[in-house]
């Protein structure tokens, strides 16, 4: 093609660098057609076939090789002036080889990206046929599974239902065998009660003997008595006779009274000083109430006859949330603190107690009536109140898990660790919901009934009656007066609240009941 264009440059009349003829350039364009421009195919309603249609050389000029003969060099190239046409032709060749080049390379990547996802779409293809069959084994091992659960869940429910039939069988033979031990026993059937009662007494011997030994360990008189005592075994003559001895234990006597009076003084000093021997007693009394008042740990509903906000500001010295009736200004509803830990004292009710059957001296109040209360804020408080949930098989209506899961829901309440009530729910197939509602019934229509239950049962007359049996069958109590004085004078000077002073009254009121000695506060 160069050769042909070098001898077309050469044949051209001389017109001037860089200009063609009209023919000349018309004949130009056309060898370049027939060049570059492949010949067009026959149309169709033809009647010799497209392939058979000649290809139309290229024109070669006679003179130049046609098969392998050498073409121009670069400077002869260099040296054709082609003209603006012919250069215009062959930058739109270049351009038409690049594109064909990047249509090219594209083709391969899209092939190549093609295939890759050809093979994706065939390893997912496998993959998930892999996945669809694992799902359909694990489907039958549920539902494998889902059966042998229910029969292990009517295995256990029998399990529990044996466990508990040996629990009631083994407390039967303990109490069979109680029984038998309480037939041989010799004497009354309350032998073993007197056993126990002696039991205590001889333990509470031993502790008094351990206290007489601490006593005169530290005791400085009875340390001197024994050095006298060492000194007069020394004494000893044949025939027991001791001239010294009624002098030594004159002068001794002497001695023993000064310091009995000293002593006395110095106790009285030290039991009035800050009132430590008050604080101290009505912590026992504390002690006894928790101890022995049934219910003291709760909160309580007082109606009181006169100064009723006298009576709140008693309770609330003592720490307690008091609020009056809006109906009625002498019914108090007493209440713990809501932060309040474990009680390791009396409750509201305790104090109430104390308060109905010996109020404080010169109070302005009486407590007319008392009964124990499962208050709002106590249920709200998780240090005191606890929730338990136990599950069995509901009865009744409720669709196909009734009978077959344990729907069931048992809510129990403890309070410091005592039960209290229980709330029971199995209105619903799902257990979560069972739950919820009988946790809503213990804090609800549960928690009305059970104060209603405690406000019939629990009379403070009963209560007072069998404290003061207990009393009785534990050797009964007497409390000094002048402790009474110094709990008084305590109570008086605000360093112990004036409600704990009934709880030292209890206690000697339950002591005249057995004694029936009366006690006096001056």
């Amino acid at each position: 093609m160069m050769e042909t264009l070098l001898n077309m440059k050469q044949s051209e009349p001389k017109q001037g660098p860089g200009t063609f003829s009209g023919t000349t350039a018309a004949a130009t364009r056309r060898n370049m057609r027939e060049m570059f421009v492949p010949p067009t195919s026959a149309p169709a309603s033809s009647a010799a076939p497209a392939a058979s249609t000649p290809r139309s050389t290229p024109h070669r000029p006679s003179g130049t090789a046609t098969g392998g003969g050498k073409g121009p060099t670069l400077d002869e190239l260099k040296q054709v002036n082609l003209g603006p046409e012919i250069e215009a032709l062959f930058e739109e060749l270049r351009t038409v080889r690049a594109k064909k080049n990047s249509y090219r390379d594209k083709y391969q990547s899209a092939d190549a990206e093609l295939q890759r996802v050809q093979k994706e779409w065939t390893e997912l293809k496998q993959t998930e046929g892999s996945l669809r069959e694992k799902i359909k084994r694990s489907e039958r091992d549920v539902m494998l599974l889902t059966s042998e659960n229910m029969a292990l869940q009517e295995s256990s429910k029998r399990v529990k239902e044996l466990t508990a039939e040996t629990a009631r069988l083994q407390q039967r033979l303990r109490q069979a065998e109680q029984r038998l031990e309480a037939s041989r026993a010799a004497g009354t059937p309350a032998y073993e009660a007197v056993r126990q009662q002696l039991q205590a007494r001889e333990d509470a011997l031993r502790s008094l003997q351990r206290k007489v030994d601490r006593m005169r360990r530290r005791d400085p008189l009875l340390q001197f008595s024994i050095a006298c005592s060492d000194v007069g075994r020394l004494c000893l003559r044949d025939g027991g006779r001791d001239p010294g001895k009624a002098a030594v234990e004159d002068r001794f006597e002497a001695l023993s009274a000064r310091y009995a009076e000293a002593q006395r003084g110095a106790w009285e000093a030290v039991a009035q000083r800050d009132a430590g021997a008050a604080t101290v007693y009505v912590a026992a009394a504390r002690r006894f109430a928790i101890a022995r008042i049934p219910h003291a740990h709760l909160d309580a509903v007082v109606t009181v006859d006169g100064d009723a906000a006298r009576a709140a500001a008693d309770f609330a010295a003592a720490g307690f949330a008091v609020a009056a009736a809006t109906t009625d200004a002498q019914r108090l509803t007493v209440t713990a603190p809501t932060t309040a830990e474990a009680l390791r004292a009396p409750g509201p009710y305790g104090y109430a107690v104390a308060a109905r059957v010996a109020p404080p001296p010169d109070c302005g109040y009486a407590v007319a009536s008392v009964h124990p209360l499962v208050s709002p804020e106590l249920l709200d408080n998780p240090r005191r109140c606890v929730v338990s949930y136990e599950t069995a098989r509901a009865s009744g209506p409720g669709g196909q898990a009734t009978n077959v899961t344990e729907t069931q829901v048992y809510a129990k309440l403890q309070i410091d660790g005592e039960p209290a009530y229980t709330a029971e729910a199995q209105d619903s197939r799902s257990a979560m919901s069972n739950r919820e509602a009988a946790l809503q019934k213990l804090k609800g229509p549960r928690r009305v009934q059970y104060n209603e239950t405690l406000a019939r049962q629990q009379r403070v007359e009963e209560v007072c009656k069998t404290l003061a049996a207990e009393v009785a069958a534990q050797g009964g109590l007497a409390v000094e007066p002048q402790l009474l004085q110094w709990v008084h004078a305590a109570a008086a000077s605000g360093a112990i609240p004036r409600i704990e002073e009934s709880l030292v009254l209890l206690l000697a009121k339950l002591g005249q009941q057995h004694t029936g000695t009366p006690s006096t506060v001056g």
